[in-house]
């Protein structure tokens, strides 16, 4: 089974769809899916020398700014909290 199992049982069911024809359809769609990804690993894994130092620039920017926005949210947050502090 894989990605897609919750959902495809579900619109199986409510299909009413026989059991033997839905297994025989999802096996092959995810030799097709695992193919795919394998496929999709094998190229990237060769290229991600390359891609290396892009990745690490990408990485510490992202985290930069998710730092940014988590700081600023919480500091709004806070100061909702104690000026409700402050008026009671």
């Amino acid at each position: 089974m894989g990605l897609f199992t919750i959902p495809i049982l579900i619109a199986a069911g409510i299909a009413r769809v026989n059991w033997v024809r839905l297994t025989a359809v999802n096996v092959a769609f995810e030799i097709v899916w695992t193919a795919f990804l394998l496929f999709a690993g094998y190229r990237l894994g060769e290229h991600i020398a390359q891609m290396e130092r892009g990745l690490q620039i990408a990485a510490l920017v992202g985290g930069v700014v998710f730092l940014v926005v988590f700081i600023s949210i919480y500091r709004r947050i806070f100061r909702r909290i104690a000026g409700r502090c402050a008026t009671t």
